[in-house]
C-alpha cells in the first residue's frame, strides 16, 4: 500500500474539521454532537474508500486512466450509510426524481442557466475538444457526478443539517451551515493538491469549482432533488469532449 496517496485525504479531512469549528464555536450550545461525530467519521471513511482506487487496492476492472473502481466503491459505501442512517428517508437526502422543493421554478431556471454557462465556457475558453478514450469520457459523464453529488449535496448535507439546525433564507431557499460548509469543501477539494511528499499546491484562481458548487447547491435546495445536479455535473465534465 502506498500511503503517500492518502496525504490528500488527511489534508481534506483536516480542512473539513476546521470548517466545522466555526459553527461549533458560534452555536456550541445548539449542536447535535452525535451527528458532528458521524460527519467527521463518514467524511474520512468515504475518502479512504475512494482513494483505495487511486492506490490500486481494488482490481482494475475497467480500463482507462480514471478511478472507476474507487468511485464505484465510494458510491456503494455512501448508499450503505444512507440506508443505515436514514432508512426510508431517501427523499430527504435528494434521492428522488420529483422536483417539488421549496423553489422548483427557480431551481429549474438556475439549472438551465448553469448548463448554458458550462457549454459557453467550454466553447469560448477551452477551445478544441478534449482527447480521450470512450472509457475516459464515460467516466467523466457518470462517476464524479453520481459519487460527488450523493456525497456532497446528498448524505453529508443531510448529516450536517442534523448537526447544525440553524438556517437562513436567501433566494427563496433555506441555507444551512451544512450547505455553506459543503460548498466551501467542494471548491477547496478541487483546487488543493497534495503529493506523496506533502508538497501542496493551491490553485486559487480556478474559480469554476466554487461557482459550480454554489449553483449545484442552490439547485439541490430549490428542487429538493439530486437529479438536476447529477445531470449538470456530468454534462459540465463531458462537454469538453463534445464541442
Amino acid at each position: 500500500m502506498n500511503f503517500g496517496v492518502y496525504n490528500q485525504v488527511v489534508v481534506e479531512w483536516l480542512i473539513f474539521i476546521a470548517l466545522l469549528l466555526i459553527p461549533l464555536i458560534v452555536f456550541r450550545n445548539k449542536v447535535n454532537w452525535k451527528w458532528v461525530g458521524l460527519a467527521i467519521g463518514i467524511f474520512l471513511l468515504h475518502k479512504i474508500v475512494l482513494f483505495f482506487g487511486v492506490d490500486g487496492t481494488y482490481p482494475d476492472l475497467i480500463p482507462g486512466r480514471y478511478n472507476w473502481e474507487g468511485k464505484m466503491a465510494a458510491i456503494i459505501f455512501l448508499l450503505l450509510c444512507a440506508y443505515l442512517l436514514f432508512p426510508k428517508k431517501a427523499n430527504e437526502w435528494g434521492f428522488r426524481l420529483s422536483q417539488n422543493g421549496v423553489a422548483k421554478k427557480a431551481g429549474i431556471i438556475t439549472a438551465i442557466i448553469t448548463a448554458l454557462i458550462g457549454t459557453l465556457l467550454a466553447w469560448l475558453y477551452f477551445s478544441g475538444t478534449k482527447e480521450g478514450s470512450t472509457s475516459d469520457w464515460l467516466y467523466q459523464l457518470s462517476m464524479p457526478a453520481f459519487e460527488e453529488e450523493i456525497f456532497d449535496r446528498g448524505i453529508m448535507l443531510l448529516i450536517l443539517e442534523r448537526a447544525f439546525s440553524q438556517t437562513w433564507k436567501f433566494a427563496k431557499v433555506n441555507w444551512s451551515w451544512g450547505a455553506i460548509i459543503i460548498t466551501a469543501m467542494f471548491y477547496l477539494t478541487h483546487v488543493i493538491h497534495v503529493d506523496a511528499d506533502w508538497n501542496t499546491v493551491i490553485v486559487w484562481g480556478d474559480f469554476l469549482p466554487g461557482l459550480y458548487g454554489l449553483l449545484f447547491m442552490y439547485i439541490r435546495l430549490a428542487t429538493g432533488s439530486l437529479l438536476l445536479p447529477v445531470i449538470l455535473h456530468g454534462w459540465i465534465n463531458v462537454v469538453g469532449y463534445l464541442i
